[in-house]
């Protein structure tokens, strides 16, 4: 009886040190070359990459970040069974917004050679990425050509007098 409580300690006892107590966070993103803050520090790497010794049975914060791309946000629970904890951030593009007028109105706004409407108008959607010049053209007057700058926030305001 002594004999198989000692098996069962000695059992017990090396199970627990056999277990793992620590595991990996695998973070991958779409597109690839993303920051990741990880319970608030930013890691010097960016995506793909592996988060190395993270305890199990955790929680942690995870944040992805890339320009012009809203953040991808996650509450990680590390399994206490251990491994490698895979995280797929989708990094969905910000578009941009341009609000536009001229004086006089009516004039035909082209974003990269393309027609886009006539003013005043307000363009949502815009692809910041490929969006590099609007061009304002109004019978009569010289036509109005910008290149677009686009700020942190999306948003550029036009507001342009033409001259004859």
């Amino acid at each position: 009886m002594v004999l198989a409580a000692v098996v069962t300690f000695l059992i017990i006892k090396s199970s627990r040190e056999d277990a793992p107590v620590i595991g990996s966070v695998r973070v991958e993103s779409v597109p690839p070359g993303a920051e990741v803050i990880f319970d608030g520090t930013r890691l010097a790497q960016t995506t793909p990459l592996t988060i190395d010794r993270v305890e199990l049975g955790s929680q942690h914060e995870l944040r992805v970040e890339m320009a012009r791309h809203k953040p991808y946000l996650e509450t990680i629970d590390m399994p206490r069974k251990g491994g490698e904890y895979p995280v797929m951030a989708l990094l969905r593009p910000i578009t941009g917004k341009i609000v536009i007028n001229t004086r006089p109105g009516g004039a035909e706004i082209r974003i990269n050679d393309q027609v886009r409407g006539v003013t005043p108008l307000t363009l949502n959607d815009v692809d910041m990425a490929t969006a590099k010049k609007i061009e304002l053209r109004l019978k009569d007057y010289q036509p109005i050509v910008k290149a677009l700058d686009w700020p942190a926030n999306g948003q550029i305001n036009i507001d342009e007098p033409f001259r004859k």
